[in-house]
């Protein structure tokens, strides 16, 4: 009987999501950028030249505020299996065309704790 109970009580556990926070700092023209901005965020095997290793994530309008923006990446699972990653950011103020920004910003270890979900 309590081993039936146990298993009626089991509790489904799921690893996490591969999503993450990444925080920027965005000028215009030399000051802190203000207002609504469209991003396009992916991927790449290296700091310059390379490949993608992902498909564009696009998020529009978000609010950039003295230069500073906040968003929640999620390009699926796959992308980050132990190889060093960076992230190529392009952006453009509502209406207008986007603009590569550069350098490519190298992915460091925090989002790497998503590879733990798929260790053997």
């Amino acid at each position: 009987m309590a081993a039936l109970l146990g298993v009626a009580l089991t509790i489904n556990l799921h690893a996490q999501t591969s999503a993450f926070t990444y925080q920027g700092q965005l000028t215009d023209n030399g000051s802190p950028a203000n207002g609504l901005y469209n991003f396009n965020f992916t991927v790449w095997d290296s700091a310059t030249g390379g490949s993608p290793v992902s498909l564009g994530f696009a998020l529009a309008a978000v609010p950039v505020t003295n230069g500073l923006f906040t968003v929640t990446l999620d390009f699926g699972p796959g992308v980050f299996d132990g190889n060093a990653r960076w992230l190529d950011i392009a952006t453009a103020a509502t209406g207008n065309s986007f603009q590569p920004l550069t350098p490519r910003q190298l992915i460091t270890s925090a989002p790497y704790a998503i590879r733990a979900a798929n260790a053997a």
